[in-house]
């Protein structure tokens, strides 16, 4: 009885998403949005995909939106950085499940774990964009690692800082 009544509010949440949606794809034509849906479960996935995407941004002048397909976040810390780089919001499925309800428009709302994703052509064989890479740590957080290090390793034995 519970997972009826779920299944009923949900379906009810998706059709209050129509407006929305139809709103959002007359405003792309304007001004340029992507809906991305992160596969959280898979750190190749996640790095790339976000990675990918931050550096499209950079490029196309787009505002990014985001949100996981699944709440098995494989990197914790991953997580961390991506949701201080995307407009990010679970609720954003809401808006992909509209989407798939009145449109197969996969150029805004984007599944990345999909091989129909039609960005990838973007990227031949996937690779990344060229330029700097977009996913950073913070100032405090490479010191952080740097102290880590440091302390792990105190005789100062050869470890590439370049990373960090």
């Amino acid at each position: 009885m519970i997972l009826f009544i779920k299944k009923i509010i949900k379906n009810f949440l998706k059709l209050i998403c129509i407006p929305f949606v139809i709103i959002i794809l007359i405003l792309n034509l304007f001004i340029k949005l992507k809906f991305i849906r992160f596969n959280p479960s898979r750190i190749g996935h996640l790095s790339f995909d976000s990675e990918f995407y931050l550096r499209k941004k950079k490029y196309d002048n787009l505002i990014l939106f985001a949100s996981y397909s699944n709440k098995n976040i494989c990197n914790v810390f991953m997580d961390k950085m991506i949701k201080r780089q995307f407009i990010f919001s679970n609720l954003f499925n809401l808006l992909h499940a509209a989407n798939k309800l009145i449109s197969d428009n996969n150029s805004i709302f984007v599944e990345t774990a999909h091989h129909t994703n039609p960005d990838y052509t973007f990227a031949p064989s996937r690779n990344l964009i060229n330029g700097p890479t977009q996913l950073k740590f913070t100032d405090n957080e490479s010191q952080e690692g740097i102290n880590f290090l440091n302390k792990v390793n105190p005789k100062k034995k050869k470890i590439n800082y370049h990373y960090c």
